[in-house]
């Protein structure tokens, strides 16, 4: 019976990464949402490997889940503290947001950036859709090895 279940969730799953994938370009996109594919661990239980999330561009706040890019990477973590730092530039003080964020998982390593490396945020509760990514992720190799 177990087996059975999850058969029908990878199916699901699979059915909803193809609807979305050729939705979202079409309907979230002009809007302003994306969806980013969760590949590691650092927001488990929260958001689980494979998992899609659905992210947009805007303010976030202490508690929000981020999407940024720091050393070639992508990554999702939470806020968990915001500092403004003071910047002296010919005498003239100025101040500039960091953004300090750590994953879900006891595991996740603390990290401090600009804001300006902030990409996404998904807000306090993500929406996502479990395994969904997997086929979204798949569906994008194939279609640049297609180079669709």
């Amino acid at each position: 019976m177990r087996l059975i279940k999850d058969i029908c969730v990878i199916l699901l799953s699979a059915i909803i990464a193809l609807t979305l994938y050729s939705l979202v370009p079409l309907l979230a996109v002009p809007f302003g949402y994306h969806l980013v594919y969760m590949e590691g661990t650092s927001m488990y239980p929260e958001i689980a490997p494979g998992d899609l999330v659905l992210v947009w561009r805007g303010n976030f706040s202490v508690g929000d889940v981020v999407v940024f890019r720091i050393m070639n990477e992508t990554v999702m973590h939470r806020v968990n503290r915001l500092e403004k730092v003071p910047v002296v530039v010919n005498g003239t003080t100025s101040y500039q947001l960091y953004v300090c964020t750590r994953g879900d998982s006891p595991n996740s390593t603390a990290e401090c950036f600009h804001e300006s490396l902030v990409l996404f945020t998904a807000g306090k509760n993500p929406v996502r859709l479990p395994l969904a990514g997997y086929f979204y992720w798949a569906l994008e190799k194939l279609k640049s090895m297609l180079k669709i």
